[in-house]
């Protein structure tokens, strides 16, 4: 079946090069450091109105998240990726916190993995108490 062969080569272990340095992802293109960037979280902002936030502890880059913008004002996760070792410790939240300074409004993927699902239905819920 097509579609289950393209989800396996699509999985989110193929995400991992969200986490490449600045201008190394040859489908994003050139990269300039946006003034927001902290030692912890630093943001990557691409001509065509996309960003990378990603979280380093100790230089290492841990966790990214994706975000697509037409506007400047509200912005859509496209993906996400946390390496293995570092999930369930709240990282990808604290970039969507800081994604959340950043912009209006953030909208999720419909297309994710289970535990994207999880992730989304984690921070919506947090959110609403």
């Amino acid at each position: 079946m097509k579609f289950k062969i393209w989800l396996e080569e699509t999985s989110t272990e193929s995400l991992s090069y969200l986490l490449d340095p600045i201008g190394k992802i040859p489908m994003i293109g050139n990269e300039s450091l946006d003034k927001r960037s902290s030692s912890e979280i630093a943001i990557y902002k691409s001509p065509h109105g996309s960003f990378r936030l990603i979280y380093h502890l100790n230089g290492i880059p841990l966790s990214a998240l994706q975000l697509v913008t037409s506007d400047g004002i509200n912005a859509h996760i496209a993906n996400a990726y946390t390496i293995p070792a570092a999930r369930r410790m709240k990282l990808a939240t604290r970039l969507l916190e800081k994604a959340n300074t950043m912009f209006k409004d953030i909208s999720f993927s419909k297309h994710r993995s289970t535990d994207g699902e999880n992730w989304v239905n984690s921070v919506q819920s947090s959110s609403t108490h």
